[in-house]
């Protein structure tokens, strides 16, 4: 049976007081077990960031990472519900960055081939590609404006 800390800090000020009644040849105590913590970075709007901070400032007693946990808790909890359970152990580390989805690989595998044609034209065509090129500029400044 996992004990939780509060249990635990109890357990550990029971044999405590008991330690202290059983004189100077009695057992040292148990250093309190901090919970064990990692820093995590993540980029996040700067509307969100402030709005953070202000709550902070203007709640006593709450800190930054308290309104974190609790949050990052309360989603885990909804995704976990829709899941029916906790979901497995992950098998591998998580890749940095964010998550290329098909469309986005896709999308770079296209551009990548119309780099190549670009390049191959220049060899080949050199004055097709310079009106290529100039046409292409020619309707990025026509539609972004």
């Amino acid at each position: 049976m996992a004990i939780d800390h509060p249990q635990r800090e109890a357990q550990q000020l029971k044999a405590l007081r008991s330690m202290k009644r059983a004189g100077p040849n009695a057992q040292k105590p148990v250093r309190p077990i901090q919970p064990r913590t990692t820093r995590l970075t993540v980029n996040l709007p700067m509307e969100l960031v402030n709005r953070l901070r202000d709550t902070v400032y203007w709640v006593p007693q709450l800190t930054v990472t308290r309104l974190v946990e609790d949050a990052i808790r309360a989603a885990l909890a909804t995704h976990e519900a829709s899941n029916q359970g906790l979901f497995p152990r992950r098998t591998e580390e998580l890749k940095p960055g964010r998550p290329r989805t098909e469309r986005t690989a896709e999308r770079e595998t296209q551009v990548s081939r119309l780099r190549t044609a670009l390049r191959s034209l220049k060899h080949r065509f050199p004055f097709i590609h310079r009106r290529l090129k100039l046409r292409m500029s020619d309707e990025n400044v026509s539609s972004s404006g």
